[in-house]
């Protein structure tokens, strides 16, 4: 029987307990080395500025909770950035220049609910 540490990790991994349970300890690691972790999934990124952190701490929570991954700075995949009614002005010229998308909360809610951004 391997190991609990790589048993977290075959389990992890998606391996059945009964597959594991039958491997020795050398077979549980060569198989760990021979595999690759399973991918995660990104979310479209997304930004806020400008917002009191209240405010922001919900949007963040709704963004998570839509698949979507939080930045805290203009990243090259950057896909919206959500502003508030004080937006730092650098955050904005450098998100139009990545090309992102500048949204309003109610935009971004929109998108959330709808998968579209309204003009």
């Amino acid at each position: 029987m391997p190991s609990e540490k790589v048993t977290r990790i075959l389990t992890k991994r998606g391996l059945p307990d009964a597959d594991i349970a039958a491997m020795s300890e050398a077979q549980a690691w060569d198989y760990v080395y021979a595999t690759e972790p399973p991918k995660r999934e990104k979310g479209l990124e997304v930004c806020f500025t400008g917002f009191a952190d209240a405010e922001k701490a919900e949007l963040v929570a709704m963004a998570r909770q839509a698949n979507m991954t939080v930045v805290t700075r203009v990243t090259v995949s950057l896909f919206i950035l959500c502003a508030g009614p004080a937006p730092g002005a650098a955050k904005i010229k450098h998100a139009t220049a990545q090309g992102a998308r500048i949204v309003s909360r109610e935009q971004l809610e929109e998108f959330i609910q709808t998968g579209e951004i309204s003009a």
